[in-house]
């Protein structure tokens, strides 16, 4: 018997809790795994489902209609990417980290490409709209809309 990816047993679960806080761990208790459900709730996301994070651990399935897909999940392309990079002189903007500096958790830091204008408030794509971010700081900002 073939088994249901992990993404369709969490959507199955947030659709039948629409609306209510689900909790990550009971996300990764439905995906048999821990490690499985942040990357299925991506998956989801990019897939157009419209899924909300409390920042605090729990996932909410909104009751209103499914957006229409994100692609592959990069919505920036390889070559602007690097420009951009480039550009910012391989450091965060907010920051100042450069990739594999320690955080103060003391991991090493990723550098994130962040549309400062969030593209579903009409920020477009662009080398002006693009800013380098590490990992931290892409996270602590988010949907906020960048001042830099």
């Amino acid at each position: 018997m073939r088994r249901l990816p992990k993404s369709d047993l969490i959507l199955t679960y947030l659709r039948t809790h629409l609306g209510d806080w689900i909790s990550q761990m009971r996300l990764a208790e439905i995906a048999d795994n821990y490690q499985d459900a942040p990357r299925a709730l991506r998956q989801l996301r990019a897939d157009g489902w419209p899924l909300e994070n409390d920042r605090k651990g729990h996932w909410r399935l909104r009751p209103e209609p499914r957006g229409l897909p994100r692609g592959d999940g990069r919505s920036i392309p390889a070559r602007l990417r690097m420009q951009v990079l480039q550009r910012d002189g391989g450091r965060c903007q907010l920051c100042g980290i450069g990739a594999g500096e320690p955080n103060l958790d003391g991991r090493p830091a990723r550098l994130e490409v962040h549309h400062k204008q969030p593209r579903h408030h009409g920020g477009p794509t662009e080398a002006e709209n693009l800013q380098t971010l590490c990992n931290v700081c892409n996270h602590d900002l988010g949907d906020m809309v960048a001042t830099s």
